[in-house]
């Protein structure tokens, strides 16, 4: 015989919840923004990890303070106009 489960308050309140979250996540974007920033975390390292070994571009440079500056300004410059737009308002600002 096929019985039909009854739904229980319990996994009536679960599901709710789980879902509530899910829509959350998705209103906020939280895997984009997780994917960018882990980007962006990857990229930084690597140009770090390549300035301390002195490799790679820093090779044959002179001045490689300002070069690895200036290669990081550029990362984030980048980073800012392929970052995720704000779901949530801005602080108001105060005087």
């Amino acid at each position: 015989m096929d019985k039909e489960l009854p739904i229980t308050p319990t996994t009536a309140i679960i599901s709710a919840f789980v879902t509530a979250i899910a829509t959350v996540m998705k209103t906020l974007k939280t895997q984009e923004k997780w994917s960018f920033y882990q980007t962006l975390h990857n990229d930084l390292k690597n140009e770090y990890y390549s300035y301390k070994a002195q490799n790679g571009i820093y090779q044959d440079t002179i001045d490689k303070d300002a070069l690895f500056v200036d290669r990081i300004q550029i990362l984030l410059k980048e980073a800012d106009k392929r970052m995720p737009l704000r779901t949530l308002p801005a602080a108001p600002l105060t005087s």
